[in-house]
């Protein structure tokens, strides 16, 4: 009996001892908004006008302006479908077939091109010419580590976010979970001019960003770190240009991505809850090393359970409603889109569909003063 009591205590001492792949501050999490704040609650199903299986593992879509979704595959592909049929499953088009590395985000630029990223470069493509050109690899001395989220403006610039710029450098994997438990500013956001075919870091101390939302008149881009439960404003005119404010850091959840409302009002997915164990590891550097060592399938991740789709004023710093799945269903929301016709998009990473809601459902459940749209110069909001 002693024997192997020894044994087990010199295992803990050597996994106590051992170096921990991460180095964490310490940190508190504000507290959670009250979810009684919340203007009104729907549940997805009653929200939900119907869904479309990928049968593909994809984190991110987009709604291009000819009514198609175009969709980036881990495997390396980039399709597109019509989704006003009846077939149960999309009638894939394929624009691009194994990549070589897995497509992490695509987005329209108008009716010719479209951009995606992989994990360390952005690239364009023509769908007339069905090819594609390497537009970004980094800035001097700083290249890509994560290239997570792509957006493009009305002028052809495109912005990204670098989840994690240490990856390629000092670090060579990339581990959402032991981002999440370190919790350091690793991200950047970028900018690519076409005009120009330059690429400025714009913003370097961003905590694992997940998602993008240009603003409707472009002087600004919002930014969520997942890790921080937070959504940021990232300036872009001149004067402000990479300066930054807290647009709010009491989110329910970890937020995945960003849609526009109008002037002041963001679309919020959360594709889970708050994990008790990482916001107290996040409190204590030295659980957080502990838990960092552990096998990646014992380390903590967050909540589905509690995914959900929120809309918050950023002007008046409000909780305007909410659509929550059912706590059985287990979701993972994702991306979000509105297309031309008005008609709002999420994807369900973790079932591997695509969610339909109409805008006139989503207006009943938001507001009656909010118009979706998928063109950003046609998105309006009347105020009270």
């Amino acid at each position: 009996m002693i024997l192997p009591l020894a044994g087990l205590a010199l295992f803990v001492l050597a996994w106590m001892a051992w170096p921990a792949p991460i180095n964490p501050p310490s940190w508190t999490a504000p507290q959670m908004r009250p979810e009684s704040e919340a203007g009104f609650r729907a549940d997805l199903d009653t929200a939900m006008v119907r869904t479309v299986a990928l049968n593909r593992d994809a984190d991110s879509f987009s709604n291009g302006s000819d009514g198609l979704i175009y969709l980036g595959t881990h495997s390396g592909d980039i399709v597109r479908f019509d989704p006003n049929t009846d077939r149960s499953t999309p009638l894939y088009e394929s624009l691009i077939v194994d990549f070589g590395e897995p497509i992490l985000d695509v987005v329209c630029m108008g009716p010719t091109h479209l951009a995606f990223a992989t994990r360390d470069a952005v690239y364009v493509y023509d769908k007339n010419e069905r090819a594609y050109q390497r537009v970004s690899m980094g800035v001097t001395s700083l290249p890509h580590g994560v290239i997570s989220n792509v957006e493009a403006s009305p002028d052809g610039t495109l912005y990204f976010i670098d989840s994690n710029r240490r990856i390629g450098q000092d670090q060579t994997v990339y581990t959402p979970a032991l981002d999440a438990l370190e919790n350091r500013p690793w991200g950047a956001l970028y900018a690519w001019s076409p005009q120009t075919g330059r690429t400025e870091l714009i913003h370097d101390r961003l905590h694992s960003p997940s998602g993008l939302a240009l603003s409707q008149d472009g002087r600004s881009i919002y930014v969520s770190e997942p890790n921080r439960f937070t959504v940021r404003e990232v300036y872009l005119d001149e004067a402000r240009r990479g300066q930054s404010r807290v647009v709010t850091d009491t989110l329910p959840g970890t937020p995945a991505a960003l849609h526009i409302v109008g002037d002041d009002q963001l679309v919020v997915t959360l594709e889970a809850g708050r994990n008790a164990w990482v916001v107290r590891a996040n409190r204590h550097p030295w659980l957080a090393r502990m838990m960092s060592k552990l096998p990646s399938g014992l380390r903590p991740e967050g909540n589905t359970a509690q995914s959900a789709i929120l809309l918050y004023d950023t002007r008046q710093d409000l909780y305007v409603g909410e659509i929550r799945p059912d706590i059985a269903d287990n979701r993972a929301l994702t991306d979000i889109h509105a297309d031309t016709s008005g008609r709002l998009w999420t994807m369900d990473r973790k079932r591997r569909e695509l969610i339909e809601l109409q805008a006139r459902d989503v207006e009943a459940y938001f507001s009656p003063n909010i118009r979706f749209s998928g063109q950003p110069a046609a998105i309006s909001a009347a105020r009270p």
